[in-house]
């Protein structure tokens, strides 16, 4: 019972009269996937939904903060922390080639009620999936959110256990494509979990 419209873009600055083409067309609502360019210009993309009075979902949290009715995917901190941590055993001496292939994917649901009231129609939460939920912003703005679970077993940064240095200094570089939310939780997880194992940047690292 749903039917999908598509609208393509080259780039970031194709997204707005993209998205308005899409409201023009009648959609009931804007779903984002995990592409780069759309992400690139996600307040924009908001902004014209709005104007047609319409949600906006999202697969890249925490876009739910930037006016998205909810995100569901990957929590991008836990991911950054957990290579982080992988990180940190190599650079402590563990055979990259004795690491298992695994596919852990840590997911995240994020709410967002106050985008409700400017929505035509009956958009609703179930009870349920608000308890559900890692992150909710309540309609007047503020943010109800599930304390962190720690990642891997790792000690917070504060009660990492001390280490003497590093033999050597290792550099690590570290690519980034776009820099968007997702890219930037990623970034703090991955400092967050070389910092758990009792890495020092600038002591044991350069990043």
């Amino acid at each position: 019972g749903i039917e999908l419209l598509e609208a393509n873009v080259q780039g970031s600055n194709d997204v707005a009269e993209s998205a308005a083409s899409l409201v023009a067309r009648g959609v009931e609502a804007i779903w984002v996937g995990g592409d780069v360019a759309v992400l690139g210009a996600f307040d924009v993309l908001v902004a014209a939904a709005s104007r047609g009075r319409i949600p906006v979902f999202s697969v890249i949290p925490p876009n739910a903060k930037k006016g998205a009715l909810f995100d569901i995917g990957a929590n991008y901190h836990e991911i950054g922390r957990m290579l982080g941590d992988l990180a940190a055993d190599v650079l402590e001496g563990k055979d990259p080639a004795s690491v298992p292939v695994e596919n852990r994917m840590p997911k995240t649901l994020m709410l967002n009620r106050k985008t409700l009231a400017s929505l035509k129609g009956t958009w609703s939460f179930p009870e349920d999936l608000v308890q559900r939920a890692d992150l909710v912003i309540e309609a007047d703005g503020t943010i109800r959110e599930k304390a962190a679970a720690s990642s891997a077993g790792r000690a917070a940064p504060s009660q990492a256990t001390p280490t003497a240095p590093l033999a050597k200094r290792a550099r690590i570089d570290l690519v980034e494509y776009l820099d968007t939310v997702n890219v930037e939780q990623a970034r703090e997880g991955l400092k967050l979990g070389l910092q758990a194992s009792g890495l020092v940047e600038g002591r044991d690292f350069e990043l």
